[in-house]
């Protein structure tokens, strides 16, 4: 779903590494990207969280963080957190956690969000629906990763892509 949005960070010129769990999927993101070498794909269940962190601990290994974009579904918020406490012990220097999440996130009772360390800017970017005529439909991958890419740039802690109540 954010296919778009890394391809669109390394036509930019950015190194970007891509986890998910269908490694097809992943391979032909690498295919699509403009500078190939500059985009890691790593295929990892977040569902399997130490197998997950230990690909992860690979990656803050090799350089460090900048920008983690990070969707995780609730059987994932484990994870999540296992993760950022991985950064927030080997990160010298500032870094930033965009992390998108479901409608559900509108409501603050179902919001969670990760403790971070100081070294961390935490930003939450909630999908929400779009109204059409007179029926509502779900965001679609582009506006998805535009959503986010805005986001990723703006000073804004929180940001709402489509409508997030009814």
């Amino acid at each position: 779903m954010l296919k778009e949005l890394a391809l669109k960070l390394n036509k930019e010129g950015q190194t970007v590494s891509v986890i998910g769990r269908n490694l097809t999927k992943l391979k032909r993101v690498q295919e699509q990207a403009e500078h190939p070498a500059k985009l890691h794909i790593i295929s990892a269940d977040y569902t399997n969280a130490e197998y997950f962190i230990n690909k992860v601990s690979k990656i803050s290994g090799q350089r460090p963080v900048q920008k983690v974009v990070a969707w995780f579904h609730e059987t994932g918020y484990h994870t999540l957190q296992e993760m950022c406490n991985l950064f927030s012990s080997v990160q010298r220097r500032e870094w930033e956690l965009i992390h998108v999440k479901g409608s559900r996130a509108g409501n603050p009772a179902q919001n969670f969000s990760p403790k971070t360390g100081l070294l961390c800017t935490y930003k939450q970017v909630i999908l929400g629906h779009v109204m059409e005529k007179d029926h509502m439909r779900w965001l679609t991958h582009s506006e998805i990763s535009s959503g986010v890419y805005e986001a990723m740039h703006s000073p804004r802690a929180t940001s709402n892509i489509g409508r997030v109540n009814p």
